[in-house]
């Protein structure tokens, strides 16, 4: 007796265009591909590569510029971005500042509104903060707990930031704000001396001693300054020493800045007086006395102790 196997889907020895002799897809229990069989796999996608941070603040601070140009308020560069423009490298922080007027800050905030910027009100009373492409912006009214005045705006020089110009704090009042934020909680020279060093031929340094001579943190920054020779003050300058080097009172002034042109190598007065008080009228320290005292107070007439013109102290007189 002979026996037929039936077949279920569209018969075995037909293929179905695909290839397959039964007309289904090999696939193992459960929708996996049987052992052996090649799986296709998907390129994963491409991360997004990370966002230049520096280039990111200087698309904002273009952007920022260019509505502040258009408003007609007269406005500065400030902070980091400032220092990038007068030629630091770019070490930009985390925002873009600028400096405006306190009588602007209403028509510059629509300006900045109008043009797509996000602002908002800050805790502290002397900015105004806004956010554009990702990045901060911060429209200050008072710098260093002065107000922006006309006059500060008005030193500002026109740089080209990233091919954009725009007026920028001048260098001097970079650093005068900067000196200006000293602080116990904040104290970093390290941030300040690239600045000082890159920039201090464009800075008037004697103005900043007459404005921090009074301030304990802007005074240090300056005597360091003066230490390491980026700058010169009349306290840090040296004179010839003693024998002939630095600190000398040969020159009138030691190391310290002393007058000594009158005074030995311990300080004691030598113009007039012998080292233990006795008045020479100007003989030397060996307590020659000309027409006065030796060092022991005897009084002579015309001679010294040791007769230099061959009298003896029987010439002294009683």
């Amino acid at each position: 007796m002979t026996t037929r196997r039936t077949t279920h889907g569209s018969g075995s020895g037909h293929g179905d265009g695909n290839g397959s002799g039964n007309g289904r897809s090999e696939r193992a229990p459960g929708g996996q591909a049987p052992p052996g069989t090649a799986v296709p796999v998907e390129p994963p996608e491409e991360a997004p590569l990370p966002k230049d941070h520096t280039q990111a603040i200087l698309e904002t601070t273009k952007q920022v510029a260019a509505l502040l140009k258009r408003s007609g308020r007269p406005f500065a560069l400030a902070g980091s971005v400032a220092a990038f423009a007068h030629g630091l490298p770019a070490t930009f922080q985390h925002d873009t500042d600028f400096c405006v007027r306190p009588e602007d800050a209403d028509a510059v905030i629509e300006a900045l509104e109008a043009g797509g910027i996000r602002m908002r009100r800050a805790p502290e009373d002397w900015l105004v903060k806004g956010r554009s492409g990702g990045e901060e912006i911060d429209l200050i009214f008072q710098l260093a707990r002065r107000p922006v005045s006309t006059e500060l705006l008005d030193r500002a020089t026109v740089k080209a930031v990233d091919s954009v110009w725009m007026p920028v704090l001048a260098p001097t009042d970079l650093m005068d704000s900067r000196l200006a934020a000293l602080c116990e909680h904040y104290c970093d020279f390290g941030e300040l001396l690239p600045m000082a060093r890159m920039l201090r031929e464009q800075i008037d340094w004697d103005r900043l001693e007459r404005a921090h001579r009074d301030s304990p943190l802007a005074d240090a920054f300056l005597h360091l300054l003066g230490r390491l020779r980026v700058i010169e003050r009349a306290e840090d300058t040296g004179a010839p020493s003693w024998n002939g080097k630095e600190g000398s009172a040969a020159s009138g002034m030691d190391r310290n800045g002393t007058d000594r042109s009158a005074t030995d190598r311990n300080g004691t007065p030598q113009n007039g007086t012998a080292q233990n008080g006795t008045a020479q009228n100007g003989t030397a320290q060996n307590g020659t006395a000309q027409s006065g005292t030796d060092t022991n107070g005897t009084e002579y007439y015309g001679t010294d102790a040791r007769s230099v013109t061959g009298s003896d102290r029987t010439e002294h007189r009683p």
